[in-house]
């Protein structure tokens, strides 16, 4: 297996009439599905598929949950979820105003050590770049 990538060229928006210089760009491949993943951790285990299909179903809405309730959501060696605000100041915390001032609400991945190293190995391929 490899990453497959392209080279692309990208002007420097702050000198736009220098040449524009070239970057390897990542080429994804296809998106892979909750049903995907069931398939594949089906093979190597003895669960069947619709079981961990629904497990991961379940998964995805357990996560949800949590993170709705304001909880940050641990998932071992792969990442961690967690909610977080943005917000507009107050001069004081008493002349906060939540609604008016909480501009908004997002998820936030963090990633664990281990995963930021594991394309390390993985070679590349070049692909042509049209």
């Amino acid at each position: 297996m490899s990453i497959k990538y392209k080279v692309v060229p990208r002007k420097n928006p702050l000198k736009p009439a220098d040449p524009p210089r070239y970057y390897a760009q990542a080429v994804i491949g296809e998106k892979k599905s909750l049903n995907d993943l069931a398939t594949r951790i089906a093979k190597s285990t003895l669960a069947s598929k619709t079981d961990v299909h629904a497990v991961l179903l379940a998964l995805t809405d357990e996560i949800v949950g949590y993170l709705q309730e304001g909880h940050a959501v641990d998932l071992g060696e792969l990442c961690t979820f967690y909610p977080s605000l943005k917000s507009a100041s107050a001069d004081t915390a008493d002349t906060f105003n939540a609604v008016s001032q909480i501009t908004s609400k997002k998820v936030n991945v963090k990633t664990r050590s281990g995963m930021s190293n594991i394309l390390t190995e993985t070679p590349v391929m070049k692909i042509s770049s049209n």
